[in-house]
């Protein structure tokens, strides 16, 4: 049978202690002059924010709001081919997406609308 290690308060020890260690720095920190205090979150924040930017994914500016972004499927083996040959491209997969889709409307853009127009007759 399993024993339940869990005081009245349902902290298990390790908890407990893991809290009471928490509680022992926060006072710690409560007895620093707040000057230094301050000044040592301030050299952090400025350290951090040199040495490296936000976290995430960069957020691409539409200013004039022309585009939509989309989420597009890509086989792996189609995929593992565009990281192959990526550096002739510039690295940008969503403009070799976006320059293949525009090559394929200028060819077949009027071939698209007859389909169309003939599959809404039926």
């Amino acid at each position: 049978m399993a024993r339940n290690n869990k005081n009245e308060s349902g902290l298990s020890n390790l908890q407990k202690q893991v809290k009471a260690e928490q509680t022992q720095e926060e006072n710690k920190v409560a007895d620093v002059k707040p000057e230094t205090k301050v000044e040592a979150t301030t050299e952090s924040k400025e350290t951090k924010a040199k040495s490296k930017g936000k976290a995430g994914r960069k957020v691409t500016k539409d200013v004039k709001n022309t585009c939509t972004n989309i989420n597009v499927a890509i086989p792996n083996e189609l995929y593992d081919k565009w990281k192959e040959i990526k550096t002739a491209r510039g690295n940008n997969l969503t403009q070799y997406v976006t320059d293949l889709i525009q090559k394929d409307m200028d060819e077949n853009y009027d071939k698209y609308k007859q389909i169309i127009s003939m599959l809404n007759d039926l």
